[in-house]
Formats: structure tokens, C-alpha cells, sequence
């Protein structure tokens, strides 16, 4: 799909403004919508939200806001076409070395799930009377068993073979040792022979494939936060880029800022300044707002939200998750802080915090995405002990949502939350209008 050209001059200088909250899939919410681009024609984006399906399409807005005199938007467009061409999308998706398995079973389920149109040849006609079938009877005998080879191909072949081997044998065995050769049952038993071998291999391979896939489920799975991906390459060697460095080049660029230079910030985006079409400067800060979901504090927070000074942060786990520039921006730019225990540094304030990070905290997918760890200052536990942090988890509602005895809980607080957002944007939006009034009167 080829890139969009934009002139220069279709973003240039607009005249009015507007605030946005945007909200999608896992998909949908990577790739800017187009109603965006329609908007940024004709005005700037003072207020910029994101629940945690479209923090990584808020934090591209901004970028874009911001670097809108250095073709912004353009950039954005642009983006937007190579996330739609080819495998650039799932690309992103980098699982650690530990859960490659688990990955591929995902993407084996998702793949061979999808209804395609039938081919011609032998292979449509397969195609075709498998959708003769009822859904089920395609999912138990066709996607899982291709999901679980595409995952454990050793595992699945040894036992496949194993299986149909000990099926066979078991078989004839009870043919000819229950009843004489002469017998009917002898040989109705015989003749089952070939389903007996296809039901031992299909045994014997869920079998061999099931306990190392739970094993990486409730083993590896929350020993890496809760995630198979931790957003960062695996190895240095991988041929594309993974999710937040992709992002964190991506913010950069849309900013107008150097990859290796400091990274866009909180605080750089309310500082904007726009030049107005007669030379002079004037107000143009863009204030973002993320929803991320913590389940020890058991609700939805909105980022950044004036709270970061009670949590504390350990360069190890950021440098899992981050690229290096960033945890060297967010250690350098650490608040003051009493008694913080060796190990930890106090999170950077509201303005000093970069968009990559808030965007990350947000959108941590739970088995897809590994969720970003801060640690309390005050955990309240028994002993009360401030020098003893507690961890805690930032990432997308479905930590809560889905444990089904927080079910309610959580959904509730997640809407207050993004009405929350909402209301704050209104009540920007009327400020700036009592102001223009007033400077107008």
C-alpha cells in the first residue's frame, strides 16, 4: 500500500481548535483513524486522550501536534500506510525467547480461525467441505491441532507418530487376543483400526503439547509481567522492529526530534509554542491524558495524573522495557525524594515524564503485551513499612477485568475514569474560550 502524499501546506496554520478521546481494538488502536487527519486540517489538538485501547494512537497525535510545522501529520500519514502494509503490524509483536511457543499458538488460533474464501483445486474443495461442517468440528479437528504443531512441532510430530503407533498396536492386540480370528467381533474390532490410530495421535499430541504451553501460562507468562512480549527486540539480530521501539522512533520523528536525543516529554508537549500567520508566537500546548489500570489500587488511573510521586521505579525492570535513552532521560530527571531504598529512583514529575512511557503503561495487554512495574512507596502492609516497596502492576483493564470476581468493580472504575478524561477536556476547552472572550472583550 503506498504512502499518501500530502502537501506541505494541508496541515499549515489551523484556525480553530479541539479536544479528542480516542478508544479502538489492539489494532485499530496502533493506526490513527482517519476522522484525525480530517481534524487536523482545520484545527490543533489542544486536549488529547487515549483510553487503553488508543494510548498508542493518542501519543502519535501528540507527537504529530507537536512537530506539526515539520510535516507532523504528513509523517503520521505515512505511518498509518506501512502499519497496513503487509506483516508490518503483528511484526511488532516480539515474544521472548521463553514464550515463542505460547506466541505461536496464539497466532496459529487467530490465523487459522479466519474464514477465507475457498481456492480453486483440490485444496478448495477441502476448504469447502469443511465449511460444510458445524464450526466446532473445524475448531476440535483443523485450528487447534494446526496451532499446537505450528507451537511445538517436535512435540506434536513425536507424539503424532507415538500415538498412532500404540493406537494401532492396541488395536490388533485386542482383536486377536479377546476374541478368535474367526469371530465377527474379531473383526468388526480389526476394522476400526484406522480411527483407533487417529484418536491415539490426537491424544497423544494435545497431551505432549498441553503441559508445556500451561507450563508457559502460569510459570513464564507472570514471571515476565503478566506478557509474552516485553515490546523491546528479543535479540539484537531481529529484522524489524519491535513495538516500543517502533513507537519511540515513531514518537520522535513526529515530533521533530533526533531517535537518540532526549525523549518527547510530557511537559514538551504543554510547552508548544505555534506560530500564528503574522510572525508572532502563541499558546499552542497540547495536554495528553492516558487511562492505565493498576489492580493493587484496584482502579483506573488517568496519566499523568499529579499522583507519580508516590511511586518509585527500578532501572533493571525499565531497561527490560524501555529503549535506553529513555530510562537515562527518566533516571537524570528522577524528584527529589526522602529515603528511597538502593535500587529504586523516584518517577520522574508529571512534565518530565515521556509520552512513550505513559503510552506503554497503558496499553500492557495481558498475555500479549508484559505490564510496566512501579513499586509503592507506602505498600500499607501489615508492617507498615516504608523501606519496603511494594510492586505494583500498570497496564490495560483486562488485569482486573478479567478476574471475574473484580468484574464490576473494575468496569465502573474505568468508566468514571474515562468520564474523568472527558470532563477535563471540557473543562479546558471552556477555559480557553472564557479566555479568548476576554482578551477579545
Amino acid at each position: 500500500m503506498a504512502a499518501p502524499t500530502l502537501p506541505p501546506t494541508t496541515f499549515a496554520a489551523p484556525a480553530l481548535e479541539c479536544d479528542v478521546v480516542m478508544q479502538g481494538s489492539l489494532a485499530s488502536g496502533i493506526a490513527c483513524p482517519p476522522r484525525v487527519f480530517e481534524l487536523a486540517r482545520t484545527h490543533r489538538f489542544r486536549s488529547i486522550g487515549g483510553t487503553p485501547s488508543g494510548a498508542v494512537a493518542a501519543a502519535l497525535a501528540a507527537a504529530a501536534e507537536h512537530g506539526r510545522e515539520r510535516g507532523g501529520f504528513q509523517k503520521l500519514a505515512a505511518l498509518n500506510a506501512w502499519l497496513a502494509a503487509g506483516t508490518h503490524l503483528p511484526d511488532l509483536f516480539q515474544p521472548t525467547r521463553a514464550a515463542r511457543p505460547l506466541f505461536a499458538l496464539l497466532r496459529g488460533l487467530e490465523r487459522r480461525g479466519r474464514a477465507e474464501p475457498a481456492g480453486p483445486g483440490a485444496a478448495g474443495m477441502v476448504a469447502r467441505a469443511w465449511g460444510w461442517l458445524p464450526a466446532w468440528v473445524r475448531h476440535v479437528f483443523v485450528v487447534i491441532p494446526g496451532a499446537l504443531r505450528d507451537a511445538l512441532p517436535w512435540h506434536f510430530w513425536i507424539a503424532t507418530v507415538l500415538g498412532c503407533v500404540v493406537g494401532g498396536t492396541l488395536d490388533v492386540v485386542l482383536a486377536n487376543g479377546l476374541f478368535d480370528a474367526s469371530h465377527p467381533l474379531a473383526r468388526t474390532v480389526a476394522a476400526i483400526v484406522l480411527p483407533v490410530m487417529f484418536i491415539g495421535s490426537y491424544v497423544a499430541s494435545f497431551g505432549a503439547c498441553a503441559w508445556p504451553l500451561w507450563r508457559l501460562v502460569s510459570v513464564v507468562a507472570p514471571q515476565q509481567g503478566f506478557g509474552i512480549c516485553t515490546g523491546l527486540a528479543p535479540d539484537a539480530h531481529s529484522p524489524a522492529p519491535a513495538l516500543t521501539d517502533w513507537l519511540h522512533q515513531s514518537i520522535q520523528d513526529l515530533a521533530g526530534l533526533p531517535a537518540a536525543g532526549p525523549p518527547l516529554t510530557v511537559g514538551a508537549l504543554r510547552a508548544k509554542r505555534a506560530r500564528l500567520a503574522e510572525g508572532s508566537a502563541a499558546d499552542a500546548g497540547i495536554e495528553l491524558r492516558l487511562v492505565a489500570t493498576s489492580p493493587a489500587p484496584g482502579r483506573s488511573l488517568v496519566l499523568p495524573s499529579g499522583d507519580e510521586g508516590l511511586f518509585l521505579f527500578r532501572e533493571d525492570d525499565m531497561r527490560r522495557l524501555f529503549p535506553t535513552s529513555v530510562v537515562d532521560h527518566m533516571i537524570e530527571a528522577t524528584r527529589p525524594a526522602q529515603s528511597v531504598p538502593a535500587g529504586y529512583h523516584a518517577l520522574p514529575g508529571p512534565a518530565d515524564i515521556p509520552v512513550l512511557v505513559l503510552a506503554r503503561m497503558s496499553m500492557s495487554f495481558p498475555l500479549l503485551l508484559t505490564a510496566v512495574p512501579l513499586y509503592a512507596v507506602n505498600p500499607g502492609g501489615n508492617d507498615g513499612r516504608e523501606d519496603a516497596p511494594q510492586r505494583v502492576w500498570f497496564g490495560h483493564v483486562g488485569l482486573m477485568a478479567d478476574l471475574p470476581w473484580r468484574r464490576d468493580a473494575s468496569d465502573r472504575e474505568d468508566s468514571l475514569a474515562r468520564l474523568a478524561l472527558l470532563r477535563d477536556h471540557a473543562a479546558r476547552a471552556e477555559a480557553r474560550e472564557r479566555g479568548r472572550a476576554r482578551d477579545g472583550g
